[in-house]
């Protein structure tokens, strides 16, 4: 038996179940014959029931030291021993209880080995089983279906129905291709049952199959938001995903667009993460002005029509200004880091109209901004909804902003106005050209590595070469950095590793910020594997860039699952390998 995660989504995982000379696709489907051929725990689903009664009945602990292939989870007792595959037992007992249901799959994630299966019995439907696989459970099986066939109901992704209330099917599976309810309203009692018994199981199939595909594609949490429209159960459990619980799963940098279509998109943890780092890790440059710019519908802004018609006005009095972008949902976006995901990722439904949370959202954030990075006057070049956020800002912080729009943001009065206004800002500080591609290099450093490590890469002779986003860091003819569009992200040379390395000369320690990985005696080929990782910082998310060290190599590559978990697993690709180099 073995079980290994092929690919994530964020808390969501692809992967496959070997069992038996057989492979279930994760998610997937398990039966009885599966669940025959395991070594299973000795158990008893005994009915829900509160903590002291089942720590009597003491039934996760009882069996010793004995190696299992599965065990039995009890909730609220937390396993404490390895196996393949977890079952918690009662499942479907927490189907009225969102809450309990929640926590239990977030602490049993948390507890379990990340590369051990998790199984959820007779509680998946058409339905529901996104929002359980977005919590990280990797098995189900078709009781639920069979118990409602038991019941008359008609299961199907957007809910659930009683056969006798349809007049038609809105499946095309073989059970209801070329019938129609009446027909099967005249089945016997026993036929009618082994009808829904197998479209129920059709539609669970099917649900699962689409929901691998967008897993694939990573855009399993778009699909959730959609998915949770149709109950308020459902809604609830997506609300009720900690922030601590998808972070450690969730990668700061991807290729996949980010599209923020619901009031639950405002709550996304990649929204969240970009802007904890741009307050923690991001300083302004050492200008005295602040312009202040409504978002474009193209990414990067400074190449949308808007964004180069304001930027020609700006012209020869750019060096004088720092520029940030007022949007929905990310809130404040420094201009140098609009090529970093998710702000170069993201696109939302434009109507001119925001949200009373989207409004309060990029108030928060413009205001926290403020308060760390002081400006001498801020210009604000914007208006309608942007111009509303604007006024309430200058309101709460008690600082005057200047506005310059009077026919919309690219209309002549308007950049009129900005033109005469940016002539006359204060032009004590300054940055030229080549000075704003190091700093926008060295600012999208300090967001990904940290600043000390940014700091690191960067001193020196370091100069930016290429055109603007294609940009890449060279220290005399050895590149260290590259822009990668594709991530919204730095990529680290091997030279730009040795930097880090000579630079900071101290042993890396775990929970430190550089991004290490120990890995055991070898010169990795391909990827790095978990059962090859020795040690590895617990904060790397996939998808970061790190740097690998063993006896005999020295490297970079891109982390395909957390410090954390290339700590734990044992099965599965640690690390995508860039560049390798022996000692």
């Amino acid at each position: 038996m073995r079980f290994e995660v092929l690919r994530r989504d964020g808390t969501a995982r692809l992967g496959k179940f070997e069992i038996g000379g057989k492979t279930i696709r994760t998610p997937g489907l398990i039966g009885k014959d599966e669940l025959e051929t395991m070594k299973i725990e000795p158990h008893r689903f005994i009915p829900r029931l509160n903590e002291d009664i089942i720590e009597e009945l003491n039934p996760c602990t009882a069996q010793g030291d004995e190696e299992y292939d599965a065990r039995v989870i009890y909730y609220p007792i937390l396993p404490t021993k390895n196996a393949f595959l977890y079952i918690l037992a009662s499942a479907n007992q927490y189907l009225g209880d969102y809450r309990t249901l929640s926590e239990a799959l977030m602490k049993i994630g948390d507890t379990i080995p990340p590369d051990s299966a998790l199984f959820l019995p007779a509680i998946a439907s058409p339905e529901n089983v996104s929002i359980f696989l977005f919590y990280g459970v990797d098995l189900f099986d078709d009781i639920y279906g069979k118990i409602s066939a038991l019941r008359g109901v008609y299961l199907t992704t957007e809910g659930e129905f009683r056969l006798e209330d349809l007049r038609e099917f809105p499946c095309n599976c073989p059970e209801c291709f070329e019938r129609s309810p009446e027909d099967v309203k005249r089945f016997s009692k026993r036929e009618r049952i082994d009808f829904l018994k197998s479209h129920n199981r059709y539609a669970l199939e099917a649900e699962i199959k689409k929901v691998r595909i967008l897993l694939a594609k990573e855009n399993i949490r778009e699909y959730v938001e959609k998915q949770c429209r149709s109950s308020p159960w459902l809604t609830a459990l997506l609300r009720l995903v900690r922030d601590d619980f998808a972070e450690k799963r969730s990668p700061l940098f991807r290729k996949t667009y980010l599209y923020a279509n619901t009031f639950e998109s405002l709550d996304r943890i990649e929204i969240k993460n970009f802007n904890r780092r741009v307050m923690e890790r991001y300083e302004k440059p050492d200008l005295d002005t602040l312009l202040i710019l409504p978002c474009s519908a193209r990414k990067p802004y400074s190449l949308s029509p808007s964004h180069k018609k304001i930027l020609d006005v700006l012209s020869k009095y750019r060096r004088y200004i720092h520029e940030v972008i007022l949007t929905s949902p990310l809130g404040i976006v420094p201009r140098e880091l609009e090529i970093v995901y998710p702000a170069f990722h993201y696109d939302i439904p434009v109507t001119g109209r925001w949200a009373e949370e989207e409004k309060d959202w990029a108030k928060d954030c413009s205001k926290r901004y403020l308060e760390k990075n002081l400006y001498e006057s801020v210009i604000a070049h914007v208006d309608g909804v942007y111009e509303q956020v604007c006024k309430e800002i200058e309101r709460d912080i008690g600082l005057e902003f200047i506005y310059t729009c009077e026919d919309g943001v690219t209309g002549k009065r308007s950049l009129e106005n900005l033109g005469e206004v940016i002539s006359g800002v204060k032009k004590d500080r300054a940055m030229t050209s080549k000075e704003r591609k190091l700093f926008s290099i060295r600012s999208m450093a300090s967001y990904q590595f940290g600043g000390k490590i940014a700091e690191d890469l960067l001193s020196g002779d370091v100069k930016v070469r290429g055109r603007y986003p294609k940009m890449a860091a060279f220290e005399g003819e050895n590149q260290i950095l590259k822009v990668n569009r594709s991530y919204g992200s730095l990529d680290l040379t091997i030279d730009g590793a040795k930097k880090i390395k000579i630079k900071r000369k101290r042993k890396r320690k775990r929970n430190s910020d550089d991004y290490s990985v120990e890995i055991d005696d070898f010169v990795p080929t391909g990827d790095v594997f978990a059962v090859g990782v020795l040690d590895a910082n617990e904060g790397i998310r996939p998808n970061d860039i790190v740097i690998f060290e063993g006896k005999r190599s020295f490297g970079t590559g891109r982390a395909k699952m957390a410090g954390w978990e290339m700590i734990r697993a044992k099965r599965g690709s640690a690390i995508k390998v860039e560049s390798v180099k022996m000692k």
